[in-house]
């Protein structure tokens, strides 16, 4: 009775989430409700004491129980991930049943290594587009997963490919209008390069088209993410933890016919020169849809004893024939969690420093800076946070202007020259971001 409540909730559970992304069409809702009462009657017999339901645990994907087309007939195949004890292991299977003649019968179980599901994801690959399951299985907390790659066949799934990777990207890679697959395998020694390994679909199988190394200074990805770097150039943009206080960026994209990482630098066998404190992370930082990666450089003049080190961020994006390329500047004060951009007609000849503190947040000051005698010289701007139920009160008592506010957050800026020239509260408002 238990096993048959526990199905029951199950559909009921799937009938309500409805579809997950159109791009893998998983877990769409069924035409006949029906069809799941045949399914139940089939996992009934599966699901025992030693067998139990164990859904993925990453991606978009996350159903214990998944309808999918494997064959590209327009007809979903279910797919039902399961965990059974034998003897004193753990086995991982996919049980996949297929309708026919009205009917969900059994058609399949792939089995793999680990103790967990990964991942499920369903790729688009080869001229005809043709659909392609993707097994992650994991072992514990190792960040080192396998994968499969199977295609429904007539009568069996064949598989396709079998590897191990430490993320994984389902996207045009290449820029052909079909999915790639993209197999990032970080290393643990941080002696060896990783690498990033593009996988095409040529003549039923999954074939590589091409490697990049990856920092090996990264055991697995913090942060994946398949974006316009500039130009309309799509890249994989991949922050990495180095250790808990910094991370780099690799870039992965597909130029001249190759995979390459557009910020590797072989002599340190890391991304080195987007090497940063953890706070900061590649992001659309100006809103115009295309993904900067951030690099970093201390600030000009910063005095000795002083809260630090202080750093300005430099933002970069592709332009062809020129590759990675400074957009813009500025200072990020990631426990205010705001960023404001300085001109670059500004740059040369303004520092940062940290004045006393108005509140539970300090006076972050913008001064001008004679590069040539290494002087500070007067301030421009300084900008604070205030928060509570006082918040504006005591902004408008310390003698602020309003640059933006949050709904618990309100930020100031006192500005300490009148000359409209240098910079006016207006134009320094349109630089000033929120993080």
């Amino acid at each position: 009775m238990k096993k048959r409540i526990l199905i029951c909730l199950l559909v009921l559970l799937l009938s309500l989430t409805g579809c997950m992304a159109d791009s893998n069409e998983l877990l769409r809702l069924p035409q006949l409700p029906q069809q799941y009462m045949l399914v139940q009657a089939q996992l009934d017999q599966i699901l025992s004491d030693n067998t139990q339901l164990s859904a993925p645990v990453s991606g978009e994907n996350r159903g214990a129980i998944q309808m999918a087309d494997l064959n590209g007939d327009n007809i979903d195949e279910v797919l039902a991930f399961c965990k059974t004890q034998k003897d004193a292991s753990v086995v991982m299977q996919v049980y996949i049943f297929k309708l026919e003649r009205g009917k969900y019968t059994q058609f399949a179980v792939l089995e793999g290594v680990g103790d967990s599901f990964d991942l499920c994801a369903i790729a688009r690959m080869g001229l005809e587009k043709l659909p392609v399951l993707i097994v992650g299985w994991r072992l514990g907390a190792n960040p080192v997963c396998g994968l499969t790659a199977y295609r429904m066949e007539e009568k069996n799934m064949t598989q396709m490919y079998t590897g191990e990777y430490t993320g994984l990207v389902i996207e045009d890679v290449d820029v052909d209008s079909n999915e790639e697959l993209l197999v990032l395998r970080h290393q643990a020694d941080a002696s060896t390069a990783g690498t990033a390994t593009l996988l095409n679909f040529e003549s039923g199988q999954l074939t590589p088209a091409g490697t990049a190394p990856l920092s090996a200074t990264v055991a697995s990805p913090l942060r994946m993410s398949y974006d316009d770097i500039g130009s309309g150039k799509m890249g994989v943009v991949v922050d990495g933890s180095v250790d808990e206080n910094r991370i780099v960026t690799d870039v992965i994209c597909f130029l001249e016919g190759k995979l390459v990482n557009l910020t590797y630098d072989e002599l340190t066998m890391e991304s080195s020169a987007t090497l940063r404190p953890a706070a900061y992370l590649s992001t659309d930082i100006d809103g115009d849809n295309v993904m900067e990666i951030p690099m970093v450089s201390p600030v000009m003049g910063t005095p000795a004893g002083s809260r630090g080190p202080l750093l300005i961020t430099n933002w970069y994006s592709y332009e062809e024939e020129r590759g990675l390329v400074r957009k813009l500047s500025g200072y990020w004060e990631t426990n205010g969690k705001w960023f404001c951009i300085i001109p670059d007609t500004l740059l040369p000849s303004v520092t940062i420093t940290i004045g006393e503190s108005v509140g539970d947040y300090p006076m972050v000051v913008f001064s001008r800076y004679d590069g040539e005698a290494e002087r500070i010289g007067a301030s421009l701007w300084e900008i604070c946070c205030f928060e509570g139920p006082n918040r504006l009160q005591n902004l408008e008592h310390h003698g602020l202007l309003e640059l933006a506010r949050t709904g618990t957050r309100v930020y100031g800026v006192r500005m300490h020259v009148q000359n409209q020239e240098i910079i006016s509260v207006g134009e320094l408002s349109s630089l000033f971001i929120l993080s």
